[in-house]
């Protein structure tokens, strides 16, 4: 699978007078959703677009679930899911409250299978 990216310059923030630099950036091709996700695996599997669509708004409800409950949810070949949060520090133990918490991020960790595929794709730089 080959992956468009585009160049860009940026200047370094501590250093505004330095010469810019140049770095790729992978150029999305837009998004998809879950009924596009459906529509590609009915055309792989048996199911039919709406059973797939059914099945996705569960695993993504059930997943949510797990994660509130304190759960890793692990997918096997894809990856495992698992929350973790975002907090301001306090000076004991006992002054630590829910208060501290910002806000609650969802993390993902690549399987190492999934890497792997990740890592045999190939780039194409994109001119504009």
């Amino acid at each position: 699978m080959t992956i468009p990216y585009r160049v860009i310059g940026r200047i370094h923030p501590g250093k505004p007078e330095a010469p810019r630099k140049y770095y790729p950036v992978v150029r999305s091709r837009g998004r998809r959703n879950t009924r596009d996700l459906a529509e590609e695996i009915s055309r792989r599997s048996t199911m039919s677009s709406a059973d797939t669509i059914g099945l996705l708004q569960a695993l993504f409800e059930i997943i949510s679930e797990y994660l509130l409950q304190g759960y890793v949810v692990d997918l096997g070949e894809i990856g495992s899911f698992s929350i973790r949060v975002r907090a301001s520090g306090a000076d004991t133990p006992g002054e630590v409250s829910p208060r501290n918490i910002r806000n609650l991020l969802v993390s993902f960790r690549a399987s190492k299978q999934f890497k792997k595929t990740l890592q045999e794709a190939t780039f194409r730089k994109r001119i504009e």
